[in-house]
């Protein structure tokens, strides 16, 4: 044994009877434990029926097998949680929890673990959810940053877990400072580089631009048209354009706009509804809130094909039914 390998200090049990190595890892843990959780595991520990298992491959007396494709730290978490699944007790998982939940929701379906499967992608959701209520009531107080959406966005895709790509392709695509950190990727402070998946860029990059025409044709619309006040508009008549000169002051844009994309999704009434009612006459600042509000819910039904996926449903019954039909996520 190359003296490069290196125990894993948590996951090293002294009474283990098997011991699986993820790039230069060891981890000392119990066959049965294994074999119980895992229909794949059971399988490929079968001693003289898998190439990953070679019966003349042993550490301290243990069969050793190699875990071709499992980063350390995938394998870390997912043996961590097969011994203690508590992380999945909390609702809201904490960010840097995150990272955990994609490696164990990543390995739960290599290895067909489905009792960690189904809660991984249940809390995750609770981030990356299917409804509009729920996604809305997240706000911008969420401390996720673009790193955790490029990993839950990725995670989606290779564990068929597709219920979670709007929400995180949406935020990929309205939370970057630029379109390079979409194509290139970005670094963490740990030192991991996380880069999107060219499936995922492929959807957000064909989403970009109707995401922009939404929020100028739909959700804000009344800030693109040349006379938005409504008929009843308290303001009109007598040469008095208080509200429509009010929608076109640009200042309103720049808030808008984050790498000259237009978020047709930003919560605009929740942050100035009193200055607008306070600026605008009553007529038109309700108006101007009931299209913006139902252009947005509008918006989230068709989410999933603005990103070329499937609908709400279909992803849906592809992320609860794997075993059975791993359909396309894309039309």
């Amino acid at each position: 044994m190359s003296t490069e390998h290196m125990h894993d200090p948590d996951i090293w049990f002294s009474d283990g009877n098997i011991v699986l190595r993820a790039e230069q890892t060891l981890f000392r843990v119990y066959r049965g434990i294994l074999c119980r959780a895992s229909p794949i595991f059971r399988d490929m520990l079968h001693i003289g029926h898998s190439q990953s298992c070679n019966p003349a491959d042993t550490y301290e007396e243990c069969p050793l097998v190699v875990m071709a494709g499992d980063s350390a730290v995938d394998m870390r978490t997912f043996l961590r949680t097969l011994h203690d699944s508590s992380i999945f007790q909390m609702k809201l998982p904490s960010v840097d929890e995150i990272p955990q939940i994609v490696s164990v929701l990543r390995l739960s379906t290599k290895y067909d673990v489905s009792y960690l499967r189904r809660p991984a992608i249940e809390v995750l959701q609770a981030w990356y959810p299917t409804a509009l209520s729920n996604f809305e009531a997240l706000g911008s107080n969420t401390s996720l940053g673009l790193s955790h959406h490029i990993m839950v966005a990725n995670v989606a895709r290779q564990a068929f877990a597709s219920v979670l790509l709007p929400s995180a392709l949406l935020l990929c695509a309205t939370k970057a400072r630029d379109s390079y950190e979409l194509y290139d990727g970005i670094s963490r402070t740990d030192g991991l580089h996380v880069e999107l998946l060219p499936e995922n860029k492929r959807s957000i990059f064909i989403g970009r631009p109707q995401l922009e025409y939404a929020g100028r044709t739909r959700t804000f619309s009344f800030f693109y048209s040349a006379d938005p006040r409504g008929p009843g508009c308290a303001n009109r008549g007598h040469g008095n354009r208080k509200c429509a000169d009010w929608c076109k002051d640009i200042s309103w844009e720049s808030v808008l706009q984050k790498d000259h994309l237009l978020d047709p999704f930003f919560p605009f009434f929740e942050v100035a509804r009193s200055f607008v009612v306070s600026s605008c006459c009553r007529v038109c600042s309700s108006s101007w809130e009931a299209q913006n509000r139902a252009g947005v819910e509008m918006l989230w039904k068709e989410l999933p094909s603005i990103f070329d996926l499937q609908p709400w449903s279909v992803l849906q019954s592809t992320t609860d039914n794997l075993t059975v039909d791993p359909s396309p996520l894309t039309h």
